[in-house]
């Protein structure tokens, strides 16, 4: 008796920009496994989304919301059989989660009008 266990793996994933520099984004992953002692119950659905907003006057700070794993189906268990026995093996994760951040981008870089406008002031440099 052969016994064989195959892995599919597939996913899509999107950006969507909106008006008043508003982003959102999404991806879908699933991973199937079929097979001798495959069941539905191994598979995996992995659903992540997110929206960012950049905003102030030269777009400087970007707020951003991201919310992993939203069906919660990530599994820490992997199970597989082979000709030489059965295997389990064990991953803690972190399942569902969310997760909001600012970020603000320095400019450190002077233009080219504040280095003329700099020259003028200071003449002997």
């Amino acid at each position: 008796m052969t016994q064989t266990t195959m892995a599919h793996d597939c996913g899509i994933s999107g950006t969507v920009e909106l008006p008043h520099d508003i982003e959102i984004w999404g991806d879908a992953n699933c991973h199937l496994r079929r097979g001798t002692y495959s069941t539905t119950d191994d598979d995996q659905w992995l659903l992540n989304v997110g929206a960012s907003w950049r905003f102030l006057r030269k777009k400087q700070a970007t707020l951003s919301f991201k919310w992993n794993d939203i069906l919660n189906r990530r599994r820490d268990l992997n199970r597989s059989v082979s000709g030489y026995g059965y295997h389990e093996s064990f991953r803690p994760q972190i399942h569902s989660y969310a997760l909001v951040s600012l970020r603000y981008r320095f400019s450190l870089t002077k233009s080219k009008t504040d280095k003329n406008s700099h020259k003028q002031q200071n003449p002997n440099k």
